[in-house]
């Protein structure tokens, strides 16, 4: 499923690896789950960005110690969790304010 979708976006060239929690058989906001970049990238949370379009996973993974991206393009409340993620955006252009110019 991950593969068609990666592939139907056009980002087979651009996302390496594609991770799934499937292997760790948890969902998320269960920490296995957000494990799995550091694991897989051999870099620690905050230095990886973290980008959803689901308030409550953006707020999961800033819980995680991850660098977040919600991707808010409806313009829905951000959900009371107690935290809120590194910024919130309207659309995937805005992980680009993440790097310098």
């Amino acid at each position: 499923m991950l593969a068609v979708a990666v592939k139907s976006a056009g980002f087979t060239d651009l996302v390496d690896p594609v991770l799934s929690v499937h292997g760790v058989r948890r969902f998320k906001t269960d920490p296995a789950a957000y494990a799995l970049g550091p694991q897989s990238l051999g870099l620690a949370a905050r230095d990886i960005l973290f980008v959803s379009s689901n308030g409550w996973d953006a707020i999961g993974a800033t819980w995680f110690g991850y660098t977040t991206l919600w991707v808010n393009r409806a313009g829905l409340p951000l959900e009371q969790l107690d935290t809120e993620p590194t910024r919130t955006g309207t659309s995937l252009r805005d992980v680009l304010s993440f790097f310098p110019a």
